[in-house]
């Protein structure tokens, strides 16, 4: 059995995010398996960019699949960072239920640059 949290801790860790292990760990909490292994994808296909370009955009439903979606970007390109695969991430949040986009962008709004 895979030890999710530690492999996506790994992953995000190495790309040089802070991030609460909670907000993950309460993530991790609520998805099947097969999330598990799109949630590793999505995070791998996370990179830095000069100037990352948004993909999607905030809807009138601040909870709906896209919002969550344009808010995750916001987030990752306040940092030079974005999603390289966006195929991974439509994968990931085919199926999710609101309480997961939620949790999705709990943990997101909890990154930051690691100092050094």
């Amino acid at each position: 059995m895979a030890d999710y949290l530690q492999e996506i801790s790994a992953i995000l860790y190495q790309k040089g995010f802070s991030f609460s292990r909670e907000s993950l760990n309460n993530l991790l909490d609520i998805l099947s398996d097969e999330k598990k292994e799109q949630l590793i994808r999505t995070v791998l296909s996370i990179r830095e960019y000069k100037s990352p370009k948004r993909h999607y955009m905030v809807s009138d439903d601040i909870e709906s699949r896209q919002s969550v979606l344009a808010l995750s970007e916001s987030i990752l390109e306040s940092q030079n960072f974005g999603f390289s695969r966006f195929d991974f991430v439509e994968e990931f949040f085919d199926d999710l239920t609101k309480e997961q986009r939620i949790a999705f962008l709990k943990l997101f709004i909890t990154f930051g640059k690691r100092g050094y």
